[in-house]
């Protein structure tokens, strides 16, 4: 039986005609929405019906959707009501005897166009307002759709089906979604949506090209075990909870340009998850912003080629609500530090095969930082000793900065206890001079410049100096090797 003729849902959806494609036959589609739209809100009294036009344009401003369409099936009720039955009277079950016409269907009641075989057919939705449950399952031979504005209020179920080309734009997901188990044999474009509670692709193949653009996840978007033999973009997307690509297989090259992971606002936000994820080409987070979490990668086949911006706006310094400096109440976020931890020291390995230092660098230090939060207080020492005198290896700065503050500071001490003669300005001068010069020769003392010029007076001082001295030389070549290191990495010595 010919799904165009015998289910009521689908005949009322295309009442006026199926387009012959997603560009063409605008008019048709227009008829067909303002006819859809009155029918699902009959009976809804003018109050009720200027009430959920604001929702509408509240969550979706730039619905197509007017007022006045959702309440016009008083005068187009008699006319629907015989276009429904004559459509429906021309199919060949009918005229055998074997179908029953079914009546209208009745708009409290979930759509639902399932178990049956589409041929290719482009259902076009484009302004839609559905006010109750969708549901296209079990559709086999490449159902296509063209949804631009459609508003769904309630759950939506595509699960367990054969798609051809979707593309649906600007729409409002109000409840949940699944398109789940379900093949996508052509492109697929989900661009510009808002999906307000969970929405599942799990164990779903996409054959072709498949585009996320600009689309806000505002809970869980599970994509497990997905296949992805296309290439994937999820360009300037949001996922303000959970991102979820457990065991999933990228084929092809992976975008997720300009996304936003996490939501500053949330207390539990999750993670992006890419346990046991496949990628076989290049992935790209350029200008992606991780602002909770750091992905989850235990498992991962990293591809050779990745790229991630790196910047500290881009990444988290807080795991679970806490800086990766701050060493209070460390103990209760251990499992969320060990996490970001493993996941740090997986981008930097992934940076140092691909030969990028400054990015294998970025994530050492992450990795260092939490690591330093990690363990009693005895083994957290040394990291936390290396990040302070040093950012751990990247820092000019500071090791310069607290040389100079080395060299200050023992110069004073010099000048007080061995050259205090302030008998004349020129004595004054000479003395602080005399001290500035000890103080750099013990920082710098393999120059030789001590043995040579101040043997003799060092000999004659004080313990006290003596011992002051040798520890200046010794803090003077761990800050001298700091230094080092920074500039190592910042001009790439290697």
């Amino acid at each position: 039986m010919s799904l165009k003729r015998t289910n009521p849902w689908y005949v009322l959806m295309t009442l006026y005609g199926e387009p012959k494609n997603k560009r063409a036959g605008h008019k048709v589609q227009e008829k067909n929405r303002k006819v859809w739209n009155a029918w699902m809100c009959q009976g809804l009294s003018d109050q009720q019906l200027v009430q959920l036009h604001q929702k509408i344009l509240h969550n979706h401003p730039d619905t197509p959707i007017t007022l006045g369409e959702l309440g016009g099936w008083d005068d187009m009720a008699d006319e629907v009501h015989e276009l429904h039955r004559q459509s429906m009277r021309d199919s060949s079950a009918f005229i055998s005897g074997d179908f029953d016409y079914p009546g209208i269907p009745n708009p409290k009641s979930d759509v639902e166009v399932t178990n049956a075989a589409v041929h290719g057919l482009l259902l076009g939705i484009s302004g839609f307002y559905f006010g109750t449950k969708l549901k296209l399952t079990g559709l086999r031979e490449r159902l296509s759709i063209n949804a631009v504005g459609a508003y769904f209020a309630k759950d939506v179920d595509l699960n367990q089906s054969s798609f051809g080309e979707l593309f649906f734009s600007n729409c409002y997901f109000e409840g949940n979604s699944s398109f789940a188990h379900s093949t996508f044999e052509s492109r697929a474009r989900f661009d510009n949506l808002t999906f307000q509670k969970n929405v599942s692709f799990e164990l779903s193949t996409f054959e072709q090209l498949c585009w996320f653009s600009q689309t806000s996840f505002d809970h869980n978007a599970q994509f497990l075990g997905g296949v992805f033999k296309g290439r994937a973009i999820f360009e300037n997307s949001a996922f303000h909870q959970g991102a979820m690509f457990q065991n999933s297989e990228f084929q092809s090259r992976v975008g997720f340009q300009g996304c936003q992971f996490g939501d500053e606002c949330r207390e539990n936000p999750l993670y992006l998850d890419l346990r046991n994820a496949s990628f076989k080409k290049p992935v790209t987070f350029r200008e992606s912003r991780f602002l909770n979490r750091y992905p989850l990668l235990d498992g991962a086949e990293l591809p050779a080629e990745m790229a991630f911006t790196m910047g500290d706006e881009n990444w988290p310094e807080r795991v679970d609500g806490r800086s990766s400096n701050d060493l209070s109440s460390w103990i209760e976020d251990k499992s969320e530090v060990e996490k970001a931890t493993t996941s740090c020291s997986m981008l930097r390995q992934a940076f140092a095969k691909q030969g990028f230092p400054e990015e294998e660098h970025f994530f050492f230090r992450r990795e260092m930082a939490f690591t330093a939060q990690i363990g009693p207080i005895w083994q957290r020492l040394p990291y936390l000793i290396y990040g302070a005198l040093s950012d751990y290896g990247y820092s000019i700065e500071k090791p310069i900065k607290l040389l100079a503050y080395l060299w200050a500071f023992c110069m004073g001490i010099y000048v007080s206890a061995l050259w205090c003669d302030l008998s004349s300005v020129l004595q004054g001068i000479k003395s602080i001079l005399t001290g500035a010069a000890f103080s750099f020769a013990n920082i710098f003392k393999f120059f030789g410049l001590q043995g040579t010029y101040f043997g003799d007076i060092l000999r004659d001082a004080h313990w006290v100096i003596q011992v002051l001295s040798a520890t200046q030389t010794v803090f003077g070549f761990v800050l001298l090797f700091f230094l080092g290191l920074g500039l190592r990495q910042r001009f790439r010595l290697r």
